[in-house]
């Protein structure tokens, strides 16, 4: 039996809370991953072990990449590594005499026995969680605005040095972010999606039974951590190249902020593909060879989920940051087949259009880009959108029919198919049935939700293809 511990850090969603600007959120996020980054030196020079996270190879690359938890294994003065990590932490950041850290910054620490790294990480984990319930946060007013004078210092802020080696690290505003197709391609015509941003929260699916389950061999913690340092450092690139601002990439999760549209025409949907497709895959490569299964024989398979909130550029960041956390958490997690995207516009006028779908549906994945790709005027896709909703009955009885000339024979008499727009109307005839199948496959109440998904997916794919201003 070898001793282990586990150190979680935070207030962090209370810190992130007090954001309202996009670099406010990235100075609020990455204090909590250079406190970790302190432990984490602060713990290479005692006798422990270190099993998770593994050290990042890569450094200064605008983002926070440490997680908030770390675990050791071995024999481990635990007030003496806190006590010296944060004297590290105040000497990083220039704090002298007074500071709000023993007031603010929580350092909660579990330790357990066990024989096996894996089976120490499920142990830590509860524990940590049932700590991180009554985690507290300091009351007083004086606290909070130091810690809100810290993360909104615009100018000689120590966390740009630390992040990037040069106290000039310039973070776009929010409008400037959604505005990014603009500054980029000459002559391009302003649509309505040029003023809104995205947050994005995305998170592992499967994870924690992986690197928790008793048969994951010691060492494999590490291997597995190693791969998601990895997936960090390419999904930060593949951000940055989009348009977008990675605000933290530790472990299995990331946020960012990005437009709607970024590099080369493409959309927020290509660039959550891009990111699990490109970066997230070498996670997979790792946990998915193990064959690992959970309780019911089923095989763990690593995959990522995503929360995406779309917002007027004007709107408040922490309320797009919440919706996006209820995105993530709330329903694409919470999704049968994981591997989900789940999202919500909100547009200036006050329409709010939301769905959720498992990118595992290859097909229904597809049909969702096609749509996208397809330009028709807004009269036509409110037509089509209100009609399916105003004959609702009759849509389903349609669908749950399975016959493609009642499809056909709805599309010409009720939806009053034209010609001239074959192309819209044939990618949407082409996705109704199939998101009727993967309605009927998912719980009992989701069929209910049809015919507002397939209303949210039509507005939502006109909106990405472009409006005019004046329909906003």
């Amino acid at each position: 039996m070898e001793k282990y511990t586990g150190i979680s850090i935070g207030p962090i969603l209370k810190t992130l809370a007090m954001a309202r600007k996009p670099r406010e959120l990235w100075s609020a996020s990455y204090i909590f991953s250079h406190l970790m980054k302190c432990i984490y030196r602060e713990a290479k020079q005692t006798n422990a072990e270190i099993i998770s996270p593994a050290e990042p190879e890569q450094e200064n690359i605008e983002v926070g990449i440490y997680p908030d938890r770390i675990f050791l294994k071995g024999t481990l003065d635990v007030k003496t590594l806190i006590n010296e990590t944060m004297k590290s932490f105040y000497s990083d950041l220039l704090w002298k005499g007074a500071n709000p850290g023993l007031n603010y910054f929580n350092l909660m620490t579990a330790t357990c026995n066990a024989e096996h790294d894996s089976a120490a990480i499920a142990t830590l984990n509860q524990k940590l969680d049932v700590m991180e319930l009554w985690e507290f946060a300091a009351a007083d007013s004086n606290t909070d605005q130091t810690i809100y004078n810290i993360i909104s210092k615009k100018s000689d802020n120590p966390l740009h040095k630390l992040a990037t080696g040069d106290k000039k690290f310039e973070i776009k505003e929010l409008k400037d972010i959604a505005r990014f197709e603009l500054s980029t391609c000459k002559g391009k015509k302003e649509r309505s999606h040029h003023r809104y941003y995205c947050v994005v929260q995305a998170d592992g699916d499967n994870m924690g039974k992986a690197i928790s389950h008793e048969k994951l061999q010691d060492g494999g913690v590490l291997k597995i951590s190693e791969a998601l340092v990895k997936f960090g450092i390419d999904a930060t690139r593949i951000i940055k190249e989009f348009g977008g601002l990675p605000i933290y990439a530790g472990g299995d999760d990331l946020l960012f902020i990005a437009p709607v549209i970024g590099k080369d025409g493409n959309n927020i949907f290509d660039l959550v593909e891009k990111i699990e497709t490109e970066a997230f895959n070498q996670v997979a490569e790792v946990v998915n060879p193990l064959k690992l299964k959970d309780k019911d024989e089923n095989e763990i398979q690593a995959s990522l989920s995503f929360g995406i909130s779309i917002s007027y550029h004007k709107h408040p960041l922490y309320e797009s940051l919440e919706a996006a956390r209820t995105q993530l958490f709330g329903i694409a997690k919470q999704h049968t087949k994981k591997n989900a995207v789940a999202w919500t516009l909100q547009k200036h006028s006050g329409g709010t259009f939301s769905a959720c779908f498992s990118r595992k549906a290859n097909k229904l994945n597809e049909q969702f880009k096609a749509l996208l790709s397809k330009s028709t005027d807004s009269n036509t896709v409110s037509a089509v959108a209100h009609k399916i909703r105003q004959f609702e009955k009759i849509v389903r009885i349609v669908l749950e029919s399975g016959d493609k000339e009642r499809l056909d024979a709805m599309f010409e008499k009720i939806l009053e198919f034209s010609s001239e727009k074959e192309s819209y109307f044939g990618a949407v005839k082409a996705l109704m049935p199939t998101l009727y199948e993967e309605k009927e496959k998912e719980k009992e109440k989701e069929k209910d939700n049809y015919v507002q998904t397939l209303y949210s997916l039509l507005r939502t794919a006109k909106f990405i293809n472009g409006e005019d201003l004046r329909d906003e």
